[in-house]
């Protein structure tokens, strides 16, 4: 075990971003064995102290950040915990997802510019809004329709369909079937072939009941994040099955692959379908060319073009594990994802809606919290109307 001076060199290396990768790994170690205790608001609230930037740093500050840095750390262990093959290529991912959080004092901040001294008031609140959960229906191809539990989240399809714990969806289901989220649901299916798909909120995904051997390919509208079983898992009842390449088609756009790990981001409402690898390799047909992409890498496709960038990858497939990361992002595309979430509609009353900003927040707290954190950085305010979100700039 670290002792107490080894722990704060480390940490203050790691919040420095001057770290090696075994360095790394230990720190992140420790935070496992120690969340539970002191320790990480203790070197939060040193590090809150320290820092020339927060001049004054009051006790809900400092459980603001302990708890968006205990977010950040859980979910980069769960994400480490279900990689069966975890490379230590992904540790620079994991670090950048927390080096944002923990160089976020409140929360969010705006590209450029001092933030408000004080948190903007909100104007008029009628009711609060809840966070989204596990909401979904599954629908046949003769039009019937299944609500299902929320609170099991995981269907299996297959000759039957069932929640993980066994119990029956629907007998004989019909040769294809469709899971749809509405805004502000998620649900998780494992496909015939043991892949698994997390749908995201407004998403659809369709597939067959069974893969034939021939292909494996799925339909999206929306957002989803695939694990999609390969060659390398290639065990039991499917084992000829993971040889079949596997295709996402959403909006004219294919990926292909035969065992990987990614994220499809394809919504209606949305020009560009981005496509990010999180490990593996997958092949992208879009616009009329092909391209192939590594972990790490991203593929935009709009307006008949496509293009490819090194992402970190964290960025786009935090959602899954309850977190809304992201860096240098326009307030408008920030809160397109809070709509979908929330199930809310946005307007904006004098705003510049291409501002810049880095943060993060839990998708399990009250849309308060994150319009109260926007708000703060930005010097904003906001109006709660039923449904309704008016962001205006605080007088």
């Amino acid at each position: 075990m670290m002792g107490e001076k080894d722990y704060r060199k480390l940490f203050e290396k790691y919040l420095n971003g001057d770290y090696t990768a075994e360095e790394l790994k230990e720190i992140l170690a420790f935070f496992q064995v120690e969340r539970s205790g002191n320790t990480l608001e203790q070197l939060v609230e040193d590090y809150l102290a320290n820092d020339a930037v927060v001049s004054q740093t009051d006790e809900d500050s400092v459980r603001r950040v302990v708890h968006q840095t205990d977010q950040a750390i859980h979910a980069a262990l769960q994400a480490r915990r279900q990689r069966r093959r975890f490379q230590l290529s992904y540790w620079p991912y994991v670090a950048a997802s927390i080096l944002i959080v923990l160089s976020v004092s409140f929360g969010i901040y705006r590209y450029y510019g001092a933030p408000a001294t004080q948190p903007a008031l909100v104007s008029d609140h009628t009711g609060d809004i809840p966070p989204g959960g596990n909401r979904a229906t599954l629908t046949l191809s003769d039009g019937r329709t299944i609500v299902l539990d929320g609170a099991r989240g995981e269907i299996v399809i297959g000759n039957e369909v069932t929640y993980t714990d066994g119990s029956r969806v629907i007998s004989n289901p019909s040769l294809s079937l469709q899971l749809t989220t509405p805004k502000g649901g998620t649900y998780q299916v494992t496909l015939p072939d043991s892949s698994k798909v997390w749908l995201n909120a407004s998403s659809t995904l369709t597939y067959p009941n069974n893969f034939n051997g021939h292909e494996r390919t799925v339909y999206l509208e929306g957002e989803a994040y695939f694990a999609v079983r390969g060659l390398t898992s290639s065990v039991g009842p499917h084992k000829e099955l993971h040889k079949v390449p596997f295709k996402v088609v959403s909006k004219g756009h294919s990926v292909e692959v035969k065992g990987t790990e990614f994220n499809v981001s394809a919504y209606a409402d949305e020009a560009a379908v981005m496509t990010t690898l999180v490990e593996g390799q997958v092949s992208v047909l879009a616009d009329g060319s092909t391209t192939t992409l590594t972990a790490g890498q991203q593929s935009v496709s709009t307006g008949g073009t496509m293009h490819v960038h090194a992402v970190n990858p964290v960025l786009f497939t935090a959602w899954k594990d309850g977190m809304f990361i992201f860096e240098d992002e326009t307030l408008e595309n920030i809160m397109q994802r809070v709509a979908r979430w929330y199930d809310v509609e946005i307007e904006y009353q004098g705003v510049n809606k291409e501002e810049l900003y880095t943060g993060s927040f839990s998708r399990y707290e009250n849309v308060s919290g994150v319009l109260n954190n926007l708000a703060f950085a930005g010097d904003l305010t906001y109006t709660i109307k039923e449904r309704r979100i008016i962001i205006s700039k605080a007088d």
